[in-house]
């Protein structure tokens, strides 16, 4: 269904909401805000105008326009590949002319001109285009203005970065390490320049061999050679005409710290031997270096508050947590970091109320949970006639109790919309509530209904009285005015 919509410039707010009775063609609105749709329904044509939100007339057309126009008169200037016209406000034909000459693109001989309605002033000539009576470009079917339904993606690129600074000479540059996602038939190529001397790199500049980075593989390189003060990378990536690599982060590691160092003079003596053993050996430290660095932070992984979310679940199981899928991160952390508090209430009001606020997300006083037996006065105060008087909670009867394993939960509407959520609740509150005990769950509505809802703390609140300091009040709100005696 097509839909004409008017919103609120300021607010982004819906004033007007018009059904059309057809497919839109071509649009156009007056300054005083008449608006006149071309429309198509079947193999006709209209011309609708809309006042306020109201479609107050619909015209039939002979042609079936690709433009429309509206003067500030709300005349209706509309064109098509054989020419323009106009309709006024009474559904007759007007004179185009009679209010402006609207911008036109008309089909010549020699190809298109845009005609902007200035008589002093040429046309805009397009002469290679040449367009069929759809509007498309002889031969191909394609309009003129169009967007492909995916754009090209070139295939190959080359990014340079650089000079990264190691603040000595010779400083002996570790490894590289990308965040990047290469997909199917795609690849990265790799390759790094070390100097001592900050230079920019020309074509003539000697690149290490380029390490290819390939779908599924450790996108990490050692940096070889790698002593120098400065530093280049040079990244070429290769695309498949539709996808291309992407790389979101890249990590420079310094300086290698290689177990070389600890062999006898033997395995140094040869620079070719040395290399390999440091580039071999560089390696294991990779491994050990990640477990190490694991292993300090351990201490962070058991603190609920900074540990990984992917360690969440894991943590939890110390304390036979099981997370519902609907309980966000935030709440997860603060079940794990409050567990041995939360223990000591479990089975209490203060327990099961805190287990329920986690699940709703809730703050302030809910839920509220009443014991029945501490309503047992409630027969003393009998009605009038002498019948016993009802009490009401949201539209609920309570029956207050006589045993102390009955009691009430009290939440609001808008917490369980569903009856899906509203079992899921019960299921909660009947996993952490004493074996022994009955329980009623009442959800209730913003209000007060004197005899029916009205229980202080729980849906009816008494305002403050207290008179407010001087400066404070407010007439009709804070302002109390007292007749002298």
């Amino acid at each position: 269904t097509a839909r004409l919509l008017w919103l609120d410039r300021r607010h982004v707010v819906l004033r007007h909401e018009v059904l059309l009775p057809g497919a839109p063609i071509a649009m156009g609105v007056s300054r005083a805000g008449v608006v006149r749709v071309a429309i198509r329904q079947g193999g006709d044509a209209s011309l609708l105008t809309i006042r306020l939100g109201q479609i107050t007339r619909s015209d039939p057309l002979d042609g079936v326009p690709h433009s429309v126009h509206v003067s500030g008169s709300g005349v209706a200037v509309l064109a098509d590949q054989a020419g323009i016209w106009a309709v006024g406000l009474d559904g007759k034909l007007a004179d185009p002319a009679g209010d402006f000459a609207p911008p036109s693109l008309v089909q010549t001989d020699q190809g298109m001109e845009w005609h902007n309605g200035c008589a002093a002033r040429d046309p805009v000539r397009l002469p290679l285009l040449h367009l069929d009576s759809h509007g498309a470009l002889n031969g191909t079917g394609l309009p003129i203005a169009t967007l492909p339904r995916r754009l090209p993606r070139p295939r190959r690129g080359v990014w340079i970065a650089g000079p990264f600074d190691g603040a000595a000479r010779g400083f002996a540059w570790h490894r590289i390490a990308l965040d990047a996602t290469v997909p199917d038939q795609c690849r990265l190529l790799l390759s790094t320049h070390v100097s001592d001397f900050e230079l920019t790199p020309n074509p003539l500049t000697p690149w290490s061999d380029a390490m290819e980075i390939n779908p599924g593989d450790l996108p990490e390189a050692l940096v070889q050679p790698n002593r120098g003060r400065y530093l280049w990378l040079r990244v070429e990536a290769f695309g498949n005409g539709t996808d291309t690599p992407q790389i979101s982060g890249i990590d420079i590691f310094g300086p290698r710290s290689s177990q070389l160092e600890y062999l006898p003079a033997p395995f140094h003596e040869d620079p070719e031997t040395a290399d390999f053993l440091d580039r071999f050996l560089s390696l294991q430290d990779i491994f050990l270096a990640e477990a190490l660095a694991r292993f300090e932070n351990f201490g962070a992984v058991l603190r609920p508050k900074a540990t990984p979310p992917e360690f969440l679940d894991w943590l939890a199981g110390w304390f036979d947590w099981q997370f519902l899928s609907e309980w966000d991160q935030p709440t997860r952390r603060e079940m794990i970091a409050t567990s041995m508090a939360f223990f000591r209430q479990r089975g209490t009001i203060g327990g099961l109320a805190k287990m329920v606020r986690w699940h709703i997300g809730a703050a302030g006083d809910f839920p509220v949970i009443i014991e029945n037996y501490r309503m047992a006065n409630w027969k003393d105060m009998p009605l009038p006639n002498g019948d016993p008087r009802p009490l009401w909670i949201g539209g609920t009867e309570l029956h207050p109790g006589i045993g102390a394993h009955e009691f009430t939960v009290v939440l609001p509407h808008d917490v369980a919309l569903t009856e899906a959520a509203r079992s899921q609740i019960d299921r909660i509150i009947t996993a952490q509530k004493p074996a022994h005990t009955v329980h009623q769950t009442i959800y209730v509505d913003p209000g007060c209904r004197l005899g029916e809802q009205a229980l202080l703390g729980i849906d009816a609140i008494l305002a403050d009285t207290r008179p407010p300091p001087l400066g404070a009040s407010r007439l009709g709100d804070g302002l109390w005015t007292v007749a002298a005696c």
